[in-house]
């Protein structure tokens, strides 16, 4: 692979040869690494291509990032009043039809 199949690098140089496969394949490799399910030796070569790859840098941090919105603006609570009446709601769909409540 030449540096032109990488874009720019971090240290300028190419990326090593044969670390990783082709930047295309690394984005299920680095949902992986953020889940923690690579072994010691899968994350060292991640990182290692990663020193050297611009691209799959910021591809990283740029999924990094969004996992943590996303757990951010998970971890926000809705107001009580409009828990109970959600769950008021819930109670009243799964008693049925005959609960006395006819949707209004």
């Amino acid at each position: 692979m030449s540096s032109a199949d990488h874009g720019p690098t971090v240290r300028g140089m190419p990326p090593a040869s044969g670390a990783l496969p082709h930047c295309d394949d690394l984005a299920e490799r680095i949902e992986r690494f953020l889940d923690g399910e690579l072994d010691a030796e899968q994350v060292r070569e991640l990182d290692e291509h990663l020193d050297d790859c611009l691209p799959c840098t910021t591809e990283r941090e740029m999924r990094a990032r969004i996992r943590e919105l996303v757990r951010e603006g998970c971890a926000e609570r809705a107001p009580a009043d409009l828990i109970d009446r959600v769950r008021a709601r819930l109670t009243a769909v799964a008693a049925g039809p005959d609960a006395g409540d006819d949707g209004d």
